[in-house]
């Protein structure tokens, strides 16, 4: 704006208006007019000496009182405390400001429309606004001075011609009935007033660019090792797009149903809701946008209201359990990592929000059982005609979980034994039988490999399992087992056995440069690494962490370099990322998520915004390097209080 009004400087006038400290400046009765320079079709103006005594307006020991008019334009308020400050500045002490409700000073500066007699003698030289013209006048009187105006382009250019032509000495004096009448074009002056607000919105932009970029580059400070840090931030800026991945998550939101979609296939498609552990894994991510406050103070009351009622509404009240409403109870039984996985999805996701299921868990009652670990699912699997699920081929005792454990890793992949047990995890702390899980862990792992496996076979790049047949998948089966395995001793608080030869073969698996077929072939080995450091870190010596951390180090240049070749493969167009190279995963668990589009979908975000924690946590970081900043955050709360309805196709 200073650009736009610098050009209404009074250049030259027959009445000079300029003094030293200390001087005054009395006008002459001659009657003499002069115009301005002023930007063209802008502002222009004539300035007429009037014909009374001189008079004080301020200074030599006169301060005056500032009347202002309630009806002054925001625009122009600015500019009249501007005034009072450089009055405070001349005179040693700050004028009164009030409405003409106050009494009558000696010397008053009159703003606007006011009930002073100075402001009617000042209207008599105000023009009536023609089309494309407005005014204002600025009169001087032996009451001090005021400033009116026919239109708010006046009264904005008014003020501030009268603050940088008439305040800039010690004191003013001037003749009685001098007065300057300006026009201002108002085509023209409210075009500089657009192009005014453009530059500063311009200006505000490159600053918050500036201060981002800067945010930004110091967030990665943390990390000593200088080509390490170039690496790592050289991933984030190649694969985190923070606001298109928060605009994409958003889309996914169903504001009628309160949670979210696995994919944007299934947000269009007729016969797919949003689902628990969808919502779960976006929410997940939510928190941390603002990490001052909690999920419901950031959701705020409606939409927390609507996710509580979500989850609680799929409780089955017999068996504690949740339950999708777009999949039958049948077909969500049927695969023991479905319905635990939900129970889990929906106790977390309610306590955040400060809320709870309605009725006991399937957890609440395997806690206080003395009997199977859930004798109502039992019941209710038979009278469904299923088959009892695994998890209920155990009681809550040391000698049964043990036969249990070792009858899984003795008949099934790495991959799936590994997921049945983490999936069960929390029931095996419910009922204090972890420790037991663990010990067979300890005594079936391969201590030449730090792996639940029984030999590798270097010429055909193949692990071979504890059944001793070779593992599909490679490294993902392994890895897959490997990372839940550790989540399991983390959660037992004990330090996991050979944990540098697991360290040694995944950095082997990640610098294969295999992207396989679904992103979890890449994830899961670093995830198992950072796992790894956590559990040395807590539970083991310090010679450990160092001899971890040195192996890290020698790799970590190479490990980051395949990272990038490998995770591209499953990036989208719109800056999400797919679990599959070939887009969304059309089922999780046996139960439909997506038409299996070429789209990003749920799964495959969460993965790849692990690799940050994960990536940070390989190379002992405490924390992760944030990828979203405030202005993210404001972002999605903006989006999601904004959510459109869902229309299907």
């Amino acid at each position: 704006m200073k650009r736009v009004f610098a050009v209404l400087l009074l250049l030259a006038t027959a009445f000079q208006l300029v003094a030293c400290a200390g001087d005054v400046v009395t006008g002459e009765p001659t009657g003499v007019q002069a115009s301005t320079t002023a930007a063209p079709n802008v502002s222009s103006g004539t300035e007429t000496v009037g014909q009374g005594p001189a008079v004080t307006v301020y200074g030599n020991g006169v301060s005056p009182v500032i009347i202002a008019s309630t009806a002054i334009p925001s625009a122009a308020v600015d500019d009249v405390m501007n005034i009072r400050g450089t009055l405070r500045t001349r005179l040693g002490k700050t004028p009164t400001y009030a409405t003409d409700e106050r009494a009558k000073a000696e010397r008053e500066f009159v703003f606007g429309e006011t009930n002073r007699a100075i402001t009617e003698r000042a209207k008599e030289y105000l023009p009536a606004p023609g089309a494309d013209d407005a005014a204002f006048v600025i009169y001087f009187g032996e009451d001090g001075a005021a400033v009116v105006w026919n239109h708010e382009y006046g009264a904005m250019v008014g003020v501030k011609y009268f603050a940088e032509n008439y305040l800039n000495a010690a004191a003013l004096t001037v003749s009685s009935g001098t007065r300057y009448v300006g026009h201002v074009s108002i085509s023209a002056y409210g075009e500089e007033l657009r192009m005014a607000e453009e530059e500063r919105q311009r200006k505000e932009e490159e600053a918050r660019q500036e201060k981002a970029a800067r945010e930004w580059a110091t967030r990665f400070d943390v990390i000593s090792d200088a080509e390490t840090r170039a690496a790592v931030k050289d991933f984030y800026e190649e694969f985190y797009d923070p606001e298109a991945l928060i605009r994409w998550w958003a889309g996914l939101y169903d504001p009628d149903l309160g949670g979210f979609y696995y994919a944007n296939s299934a947000r269009d498609t007729k016969g797919y809701l949003p689902d628990m552990e969808s919502t779960y894994q976006i929410v997940q991510r939510l928190r941390v946008l603002d990490p001052n406050t909690d999920l419901a103070h950031f959701l705020g009351p409606e939409i927390t209201a609507k996710m509580i009622e979500f989850y609680q509404s799929k409780q089955d009240p017999d068996d504690g359990y949740f339950y999708h409403p777009q999949w039958s109870k049948a077909v969500s039984r049927r695969n023991v990592m479905r319905y635990t996985r939900d129970q889990d999805w929906a106790i977390t996701v309610l306590k955040w929000l400060h809320s709870a299921p309605l009725y006991p868990t399937a957890l609440d009652r395997a806690a206080g059982s003395a009997g199977t670990v859930d004798v109502t699912v039992q019941r209710l699997a038979s009278q469904a005609g299923l088959t009892p699920n695994p998890a209920a081929d155990w009681q809550p005792n040391v000698q049964s979980v043990t036969s249990y454990v070792n009858n899984l890793l003795a008949t099934k992949s790495c991959e799936s034994w590994s997921n049945t047990l983490q999936t069960q995890l929390s029931t095996f702390e419910a009922t204090g039988m972890l420790d037991a899980v663990l010990d067979v862990l300890d005594a079936k792992i391969n201590p030449e490999y730090g792996l639940w496996v029984t030999r590798y076979d270097a010429s055909k790049d193949v692990y071979y399992n504890l059944m001793k047949t070779p593992t599909s998948e490679v490294p993902y089966g392994i890895y897959t087992c490997a990372y839940k395995v550790m989540i399991m001793y983390n959660a037992g608080n004990r330090v996991v056995p050979y944990a540098s030869k697991m360290v040694e073969n995944a950095i082997k698996a990640i610098e294969s440069r295999d992207p396989g077929v679904r992103v979890t072939y890449i994830f899961n080995p670093w995830a198992t690494l950072g796992n790894v450091r956590e559990n040395l870190v807590k539970y083991g010596t310090s010679a450990m962490v160092a001899d971890y951390d040195a192996q890290i180090k020698a790799n970590i240049l190479e490990m980051l370099s395949a990272l990038k070749g490998s995770l591209g493969k499953y990036k989208r167009s719109d800056g999400s990322y797919s679990y599959l190279q070939s887009g969304s995963k059309s089922t999780i668990y046996d139960t439909p998520v997506s038409t299996g589009a070429k789209e990003g979908d749920v799964n495959g975000n969460n993965l790849v915004m692990s690799f940050a924690m994960h990536i940070c946590h390989t190379i002992g970081l405490e924390r992760m390097i944030p990828v979203f900043g405030e202005q993210h955050g404001k972002l999605m709360q903006e989006l999601l209080a904004n959510a459109p309805k869902i229309r299907k196709k």
